[in-house]
């Protein structure tokens, strides 16, 4: 699976929790690279009361990928 640098640095960053709460929200990351990675089924989307338009967090898979990266 190829993926590009932005992808990397959005798993990377995904990879780490937050200081104040354990989730990231899906405006801290651009759209389309979000929209990427869901499609390979690296992350997937969530409500959280915290973000107006829902939290961003890795899957499995997704875990994988960082800890081969």
């Amino acid at each position: 699976m190829t993926l590009s640098a932005s992808q990397k640095n959005a798993l990377f960053l995904l990879s780490k929790p937050r200081e104040y709460v354990k989730a990231h929200p899906r405006d801290a990351f651009n759209s389309r690279t979000l929209d990427a990675l869901k499609k390979k089924g690296l992350v997937e989307f969530y409500h959280h009361m915290n973000f107006l338009h829902g939290a961003v967090r890795l899957t499995k898979e997704g875990k994988k990928v960082v800890n081969s990266l």
